[in-house]
């Protein structure tokens, strides 16, 4: 069974499927959307399929984009980039 994860990042939401595939997206409302259109796609070739969606009042913390400082967010920036 294969498992679709929707999950708060750093700079908005993933989709996740196993270890290997990671998408991102700038907002929930569209990493949902792509889960299920993942979803469909997998179970019209017969495979099951389950979603688990992360909430946006579940993934409320301190270090959400909205609070992140201008420097913080350069700085993380900074680090994906080299990556």
């Amino acid at each position: 069974m294969h498992t679709l994860r929707v999950v708060k990042e750093p700079f908005g939401w993933a989709v996740l499927l196993g270890p290997a595939m990671k998408s991102p997206f700038r907002t929930h409302a569209q990493a949902v959307r792509e889960a299920e259109c993942l979803c469909n796609e997998l179970r019209r070739h017969g495979e099951p399929v389950e979603i688990f969606i992360e909430s946006s009042a579940d993934a409320a913390g301190p270090e959400s984009a909205e609070s992140l400082s201008s420097a913080r967010l350069a700085e993380l920036l900074r680090r994906l980039q080299f990556r």
